[in-house]
């Protein structure tokens, strides 16, 4: 033990004014002993009446026992569950292609040279698909700048990235790329997107090389003026999409019918479990040749889970929203710089107002060093935020996604849980990611599980390009850009197509929301949103059991129609949430077809729970909200994507014996048909989701069955039917597979 103690590291200082010192310390020591043996000894800080210290690297927070020290008692109700600590690998050389020019060899080191190599190399469509930080940029930037830089050349580039922020940065990082070159001209690369000023635009068409936009502005403004791009479109050599995997569900459905009839894709994605069929049916390709060997340098990732929920044996009622802003507040005084991901726009705002009231009253000096960065400003403050995180200035910024797709926010430099952590600690630096679980299903279910999420392969990614619903709006739009015979196009207005196809929804018609006083237009709204209540799942008429495929399940999956229909809307006082009376409303059904997929529960399952005296129809419900909850976990998909039958309690009809789940896009976005592949361990995880909840609600609770999507507002749940309905379920498929022997069946 005495060894132990006597073990030192020293830690070399410098001072903002330049001065240095080094610190000799024990091995276990904490922040505040390194601030107090720099008080002793080092004149800046003695001078100082406070001072703060910006720590390289985020270890020191673990070493730190930042849960003791902080005056909020963090972490003393025993909130971190797992801590995940992720070895790091050192970098692995290749040569670069020895035909690229010297300029761009004398920029380049061997990151992303076997990708490079492929996509120079003539002819072919690329994919990279490597981990988050992995020098994938430069497997498209090289191979542009080639074709772009010879004297002669007329080659052009289109790269089209899913954000303006993600375009800004690559704006970035391509200039830097081009300075001191002899034939570097700035106007060669350009932003074309809807924050482009018109008076720069008709500049921007006449001269860039290298144009970079967005999939919104390619299907409103460029494909329709397709012949104010004659000169880039005609010259076009390298089709550049980043972040591929953010092009799922309804946006990759439309994405897919955009890009069709391109020269050279090269495509780059996070890490995913299928990227070469995904781009391949992104673009309809026949071809695309997959480079996965990641040899980018990376370091040791500490990985925490944090589950507020824990403190209810405390009698305390956990506020993670609280907790996520004492955690970024403590890390900011550190002067680790942190990003706080948050689902929503709102949680955004209230994580920056709370952690500013903690600094205001701990560290004032740095209230103002973090801001939210979300969708909705306007392109100056854009602009000004992104200019101060990519400048150092700030030191915590919270927001929803911009960074996880891509955005390197290290100081003078130019997406779930894993890519929002490999924001932090690129290059061989070791971070520091905290996982805050809320209390919803699928992050409790992580809590439980964390193998789970650490041991789980990638997702698949998922996008048809053949729903009908979609290839209709498209279909309308490409006659108006290039009409097989000459016919003005005759449409709402007259307008081009395209600007009444949002390639973010499925939907065509949509409700305005006026305020009546002032006749404004507060919003739009889908049709299958604009009224709410409860959705009917009506049932394919046929289909056949599946034997074959990567699970063995007797799913089906086939069409069906949903049909929401209305019946009345409840009037609650805000004051203490007791309902007030029920209003009846007369209004038509919505209705359209889509894809589901379903397993049937055994008749013998269903009398079972009625012999129990346990609800069948509050079982099923239950069963089906833990399925949506788990499905995310197998698939890159979001809660809008699928739904399921919500029992209500004053139907009449019987209850059907199948748990379902179906497509909520209309025409279906392909989901069904890998949700039917999964259901067994579908079937599974949700069963352990239940299992594992320490609930004693006979309703369950927002952390098992409870989901915040139900239309039927979670009435009429019963969490012991549905583990009985679950385990009924799973071992009928186990016995129609194997048999009561354990032998396989044919």
């Amino acid at each position: 033990m005495a060894g132990k103690d006597q073990r030192a590291v020293v830690l070399p200082v410098r001072a903002l004014d330049g001065r240095t010192t080094t610190v000799r310390l024990p091995a276990a020591a904490t922040v505040r002993d390194l601030k107090a043996a720099l008080r002793a000894s080092f004149p800046p800080a003695q001078a100082a009446p406070a001072f703060h210290l910006f720590l390289r690297g985020g270890k020191l927070i673990l070493d730190a026992k930042l849960s003791k020290r902080s005056p909020q008692g963090l972490g003393r109700h025993g909130q971190i569950r797992h801590v995940q600590e992720i070895s790091g690998r050192e970098a692995s050389f290749c040569p670069l292609p020895p035909h690229l020019s010297p300029h761009t060899m004398n920029a380049l080191n061997a990151i992303g040279a076997e990708a490079i190599a492929a996509a120079v190399s003539g002819g072919r469509h690329v994919v990279v698909s490597t981990s988050t930080s992995s020098g994938k940029s430069l497997c498209y930037n090289v191979p542009v700048l080639e074709s772009i830089s010879p004297p002669s050349s007329t080659s052009c580039a289109l790269y089209i990235f899913p954000t303006k922020a993600l375009a800004q940065d690559q704006l970035k990082t391509l200039l830097e790329m081009t300075q001191g070159q002899s034939n570097n001209n700035n106007s060669h690369v350009s932003i074309y997107d809807g924050d482009t000023p018109m008076k720069d635009r008709a500049k921007i068409r006449d001269s860039a090389r290298q144009l970079i936009t967005n999939p919104d502005m390619l299907h409103m403004s460029i494909l329709p003026s397709h012949a104010q791009f004659r000169r880039i479109l005609s010259n076009l050599e390298y089709v550049v999409i980043d972040e591929a995997h953010s092009y799922k569900g309804a946006f990759g459905c439309h994405t897919a019918l955009i890009l069709r009839s391109h020269p050279k894709f090269i495509f780059c994605t996070a890490t995913l479990a299928n990227p070469k069929e995904h781009v391949m049916e992104l673009a309809k390709l026949d071809d695309v040749e997959l480079v996965n060997t990641d040899g980018s340098p990376c370091g040791a990732k500490h990985f925490l889970l944090w589950n507020p929920s824990v403190a209810r044996a405390q009698e305390r009622r956990p506020s993670p929203v609280q907790e996520v802003s004492y955690l970024f507040a403590e890390m900011v005084q550190h002067g680790l710089r942190c990003i706080a991901f948050c689902k929503t726009k709102k949680l955004c705002e209230m994580v920056l107002a709370r952690t500013r009231e903690v600094l205001d009253e701990t560290s004032p000096e740095l209230a103002n060093s973090i801001c939210v960065y979300r969708g909705g400003y306007v392109a100056e403050d854009r602009r000004r935020i992104e200019a101060d995180l990519f400048g150092g200035k700030l030191r915590g910024v919270a927001m929803t996604n911009a960074l996880e797709l891509g955005i390197d926010v290290r100081p003078h430099r130019r997406d779930a849980a894993p890519r929002q952590a490999g924001r932090s600690g690129r290059r061989s630096k070791e971070p520091i990611s905290v996982y805050v679980g809320f209390e919803g299903a699928l992050d409790q279910y992580f809590m439980n599980f964390p193998q789970k999420l650490f041991g789980k392969p990638v997702e698949h990614c998922q996008v048809d390009s053949q729903n009908h619903k979609v290839l209709g709006q498209h279909l309308a739009c490409a006659a108006f850009e290039k009409p097989l015979c000459v016919r003005k196009y005759v449409g709402p207005d007259n307008k081009s197509p395209s600007r009444t196809v949002s390639i973010r929804a499925i939907e065509h018609d949509r409700y305005k929301v006026i305020d009546k006083q002032g006749y404004r237009v507060l919003e739009e709204i889908e049709e299958s949103k604009a009224f709410f209540q409860s959705d009917i799942a009506l049932p394919p008429t046929s289909a056949s059991s599946s034997k074959t495929g990567m699970v063995r399940t007797t799913a089906q999956a086939n069409s069906c129609k949903v049909t929401t229909e209305w019946t009345c809307f409840d009037r609650i006082w805000k004051s203490n949430n007791v309902l007030s009376d029920s209003i009846e409303v007369d209004l038509p059904p919505y209705s359209f077809d889509t894809q589901a997929a379903w397993v049937t529960v055994p008749k013998s399952v269903r009398a079972a729970v009625e012999q129990r005296k346990l609800g069948f129809q509050g079982g099923v419900h239950a069963a089906s909200h833990a399925l949506l909850s788990i499905v995310p976990l197998h698939m890159m998909c979001s809660a809008s994507d699928l739904g399921t039958w919500c029992a209500d309690p004053q139907q009449t009809s019987k209850t059907p014996e199948r748990i379902l789940l179906y497509n909520k896009h209309p025409g279906g976005i392909g989901l069904a048909s890998q949700v039917k592949l999964l259901f067994g361990e579908l079937l599974i995880g949700a069963l352990q989701l239940i299992s594992t909840c320490t609930c004693t609600n006979l309703d369950g609770c927002p952390n098992c069955i409870q989901s915040f999507a139900c239309s039927g507002y979670n009435k009429n749940l019963d969490e012991a039917a549905a583990v009985l309905i679950l385990k009924g379920v799973i071992e009928n498929e186990r016995l129609y597979f194997y048999g009561k022997d354990g032998s396989q069946q044919s």
